[in-house]
């Protein structure tokens, strides 16, 4: 009887390391970002987990967050163009959960305004920038297609833009150019025609500060681009210049 309660008790102490790993195993949040309004997914949504790490929902709208502990946890998302979202999710030792977050749309968003023959929504504050490319004959960079692109800075945003063409190497005098406009270039017969850049309204004339917008201005800070390319397509505020690339920030 003795032997029978000590090898019953041995085999408990065996298993009880396992036990307690399973107890206390992390589990798995997932879901997906929805807008509220029509149920479409919303891409590149930052999605924050209390005590866990920050991930970003992919074109399809779907997020992962592993390691979380179990317990109940505050899952937040702060979206532009959409209210500040908030609720709890249950995290079970070990289980994955899955959930499916729908934002609300802000409505100091006014109503859409067709550009480069699409509908966006206009933020408030920038309806001046958006109604200029839509009356101009340029190209709008949104906040939706940044969002939607996989850029670490500026260069890398322009870089996927046709007709720009932006030069890796800091030191050149041919940093970004648009394909209509070309630089004056040491040694060259002709007069060049540089392309402008435009940070928050203020021209950029050092090099220093281009090089600056161009590596070190994060994209998520970006609220708009507009695109010029050749001198009859930029509008009155700009001239004179043979092309415009015109950076606008997201306001606080």
């Amino acid at each position: 009887m003795k032997l029978t309660m000590r090898c019953t008790t041995a085999s408990a102490l065996l298993f009880l390391p396992a036990i307690l790993r399973s107890q206390a195993a992390p589990g798995i949040v997932t879901g997906r970002t929805l807008d509220s309004t029509d149920s479409l997914v919303v891409a590149a949504v930052p999605v924050l987990l209390a005590g866990s790490r920050e991930a970003r929902s992919d074109g399809r709208g779907a997020f992962r967050i592993a390691g979380v502990a179990p317990g109940s946890h505050q899952i937040s998302v702060d979206h532009f163009g959409y209210k500040p979202f908030l609720d709890r999710v249950d995290v079970v030792a070990g289980q994955s959960v899955g959930l499916d977050l729908y934002l609300t749309r802000d409505t100091t968003l006014i109503s859409q305004l067709k550009v480069n023959g699409h509908s966006v929504r206009v933020p408030s504050g920038f309806e001046v920038v958006y109604e200029r490319v839509a009356e101009a004959q340029g190209l709008l960079i949104t906040r939706e297609q940044i969002d939607s692109s996989n850029a670490r800075d500026i260069a890398g945003l322009l870089r996927d833009v046709r007709d720009v063409r932006v030069n890796l190497n800091s030191n050149a005098t041919d940093r970004i150019t648009t394909s209509n406009c070309r630089p004056t270039l040491p040694g060259a017969d002709v007069t060049g025609q540089p392309t402008r850049v435009i940070f928050n309204g203020a021209p950029v004339t050092q090099r220093a500060w281009l090089n600056d917008v161009l590596t070190n201005i994060a994209p998520s800070m970006v609220q708009a681009i507009e695109i010029y390319n050749g001198s009859i397509t930029v509008p009155p505020r700009f001239q004179p210049a043979c092309g415009v690339i015109a950076i606008w920030t997201r306001k606080q």
